[in-house]
């Protein structure tokens, strides 16, 4: 919709007609509010996925700690180390060098996977 003021030439020399135009507000359009990002159930999913990862963390951190305080010594009948697979075949050593090789590989895998967790806990996004 368009306003036309006219206004008449008092003095000579003056513009005979002045023009104001005034844009109609209907014209413009508003944009829909934009969808949210997801719904209750998507972020109800994802909080139950970053409990998860939190959970794995606190149980590789305990075991980490309960490996740290294990103490190795020099007598073999001290301690022992007991492997069994799913069959129950067991192999079993009192050898504290092996002891120690195999706790030192847990430790690093321990570490190692601790890393992973926290690196994809402090990347997760809700």
């Amino acid at each position: 919709m368009s306003n036309t003021t006219k206004s008449a030439a008092g003095v000579q020399g003056a513009p005979a007609t002045k023009t104001t135009e005034k844009t109609e507000l209907s014209k413009f359009t508003i944009p829909p509010p934009k969808k949210a990002a997801a719904n209750i159930d998507e972020i109800k999913k994802k909080v139950e996925d970053y409990s998860a990862l939190l959970e794995k963390h606190s149980i590789l951190s305990e075991t980490k700690k309960k490996l740290d305080s294990f103490a190795i010594g020099s007598d073999e009948n001290n301690q022992n180390l007991r492997i069994s697979d799913k069959d129950g075949n067991q192999f079993t050593t009192g050898n504290p060098m092996v002891i120690k090789e195999v706790i030192e590989l847990i430790r690093k895998q321990l570490n190692t996977q601790c890393g992973v967790i926290e690196t994809e806990v402090l990347n997760f996004i809700i």
